[in-house]
């Protein structure tokens, strides 16, 4: 869990509550449900001659490079297929990455990242990494219209002028996109329009804010190989990799990593027996998302390799996050079949609900099988010991990770709050992004001297979101401002538990006080220390596109947003910024209604 400064004992400036009044709202929110990520990566020397044809794809450049339409991910297999015929090529590997780029480049979503390592101005080795899944569900579609609703009701009560003042900004990536177009719609929905009449909204798409970016990927790096040694047997467990005593006893993570190898050993050979006996195709006979029977078993098979396949000093302590997400997404949309598949001999569950294909579990005996809930016992303790300190394990490592993600982000929020003071009408401003901008920024807000008030910060799943809350009051001829930061957990719960619909959607938990209310001249003052830290420990390594806007902009703008393909092969011109405008209807299954309750 991220480290947090004990709560400041100084009395905090605490309005009265009759006596002020919402002014404006700042919040920045992770996006929606979404499908399992896959991964392969490969690595390639740039010494072994056989090689060239890779290198020859960066052109020159020492920038990652993102390639994501099936014609340039093409040229990728042709790169491989080429090296194969050079000598001493690895002709394994290389038939691995033609083989998935020939099944997975039709596929939405699918991109690959050619990752160039640059050691005193020399490319050293480049790293191709192939990635599909992370798509938008439709259980994400409920949960941000939900949530959007939810705030919508409550600003219409604290001051309904904040919508007419709405600014909308997201990452380009399409799950976050498309939960910035729901919510959008949602919430700025007006009722009074004829149901059949158009209504446009705009985004504003801000890559150098809300994207990924390579600026902290060195320290990331230093981060990840601290946390292989708490895998490894005979580790000294420090203080801070221990597991909070309300949730679980204190365990050595050695002894859960060998014991989640053990369960995933043993599921692994429960799927091979029922693959071979059942009838898998009739085991669910409705399935979402895109996904059917050959799907899962593939997704599965690559974490039990990844899993099993590897010694315990070999380890990769990344592989945790993606089986405590495949866990949860097959709980949430492939309950029936998770179960039957991982139970011997393929005993169906006995409370499935026949319209939705979800499992109710309201005993013991009908829930799911024991080694299922034994693994995501120890997945879900890993994720909670591991996912979180991936962004820093020492506090000077949280914040110059943090200060290397999420200062430009951060430094908006403080303009906004800037802007607020100076203007006479309300106004909101929401921004979607992704996890590695949620997680860094709530680092850097819990690591400033704000008084944080809440004991430590919890998993923050899809949809969690930080808000800074403006509240205004007259004091005779002056006017007083005051803020406090909210955090919600997003859409959380003990997933193999929950009860489900067709909706296969969890609920977004609902914002919690991170902070007392506090002035907003002190909250702009503390933030912005983050900004002359930076400036101090000469971090030239912003993603902010404006010169002037940041003390870390002025030298290397824009140098570590990766460039996309098009930008290359077909001369696309590059922007980190631009406008989207969407138009929509409120009629039964549209965007707004988000789809029908068949939960397709």
């Amino acid at each position: 869990m991220p480290s947090l400064p004990k709560p400041v004992s100084e009395k905090a400036d605490r309005p009265r509550e009759k006596s002020w009044t919402l002014k404006s709202t700042i919040c920045v929110a992770r996006h929606g449900d979404r499908t399992p990520k896959c991964k392969l990566k490969f690595k390639f020397k740039t010494k072994d001659a056989w090689t060239e044809p890779f290198i020859t794809l960066l052109q020159g450049r020492s920038t990652e490079i993102i390639l994501r339409d099936p014609d340039q991910l093409q040229y990728i297999a042709d790169a491989a297929e080429k090296a194969a015929t050079l000598e001493g090529a690895d002709l394994e590997q290389l038939a691995q990455l033609r083989k998935i780029i020939e099944k997975k480049k039709s596929t939405i979503g699918t991109k690959a990242q050619l990752k160039p390592s640059i050691v005193d101005g020399v490319c050293e080795t480049l790293a191709v990494i192939v990635k599909w899944g992370g798509e938008f569900t439709h259980a994400a579609r409920y949960q941000a219209r939900d949530i959007a609703e939810n705030m919508r009701k409550d600003y219409t009560i604290m001051n309904k002028t904040l919508l007419d003042h709405t600014n909308v900004y997201t990452s380009s990536e399409r799950r976050v996109v498309a939960t910035a177009e729901i919510f959008t719609t949602a919430f700025l929905d007006e009722r009074e329009r004829p149901s059949s009449e158009q209504t446009t909204h705009q985004l504003i798409i801000r890559k150098d804010l809300l994207d990924d970016s390579n600026a902290a990927k060195d320290e990331m790096e230093k981060v990840k190989k601290k946390l292989k040694t708490l895998c490894r047997p005979g580790h000294h467990v420090r203080p801070e990799f221990a597991w909070h005593a309300e949730k679980e006893p204190f365990e050595a993570s050695f002894s859960v990593v060998k014991e989640t190898i053990e369960l995933m050993q043993s599921l692994r050979e429960i799927m091979n027996d029922n693959w071979q006996t059942l009838e898998v195709e009739k085991i669910q006979p409705r399935w979402c998302c895109g996904e059917y029977p050959y799907l899962f078993r593939e997704r599965w098979e690559g974490l039990f390799a990844d899993w099993c396949d590897v010694s315990l000093e070999k380890f990769d302590p990344s592989r945790v996050s993606e089986l405590y997400d495949s866990l949860k997404y097959d709980a949430l949309h492939n309950r029936v079949f998770l179960e039957t598949i991982f139970t011997k001999n393929g005993s169906r569950p006995s409370s499935a609900d026949s319209r939705s294909g979800i499992e109710s579990t309201t005993s013991s005996s009908s829930g799911p099988p024991r080694q299922l809930r034994d693994l995501y016992k120890r997945a879900k303790l890993l994720f909670d010991l591991i996912a979180p300190q991936e962004y820093g394990i020492e506090r000077h490592e949280k914040e110059i990770i943090g200060l290397l993600t999420s200062l430009p982000l951060l430094e908006q929020v403080v303009r906004n709050l800037q802007e607020t003071k100076e203007s006479e009408h309300p106004s909101a401003n929401f921004y979607f992004t992704k996890e590695s901008h949620i997680h860094t920024l709530v680092n850097l807000v819990t690591l400033s001297d704000l008084p944080i008030v809440m004991p430590h910060v919890p998993e923050l799943d899809y949809m969690s979101y930080i808000s800074f809350e403006v509240y205004e009051r007259s004091k005779g001829d002056s006017k007083e401002l005051s803020v406090r930061v909210t955090l919600s957990e997003g859409a959380h719960s003990a997933v193999l538990d929950a009860s489900l619909d067709a909706k296969h959607a969890l609920q977004v938990q609902p914002r919690r006080a991170l902070t007392e209310h506090i002035s907003v001249d002190r909250v702009i003052d503390i933030l912005k220390r983050h900004s002359k830290k930076a400036m101090d420990l000469k971090l030239m390594k912003s993603t902010s596109k404006l010169e002037g806007r940041s003390g870390l902009t002025l030298e290397r703008p824009q140098k570590f947003i990766p460039i996309e393909g098009d930008e290359i092969f077909l001369n696309a011109e590059r922007r980190m910024e631009e406008i989207r405008e969407f138009s929509t209807q409120r009629r039964p299954g549209s965007i707004y209604s988000a789809g029908s309750d068949r939960g397709d």
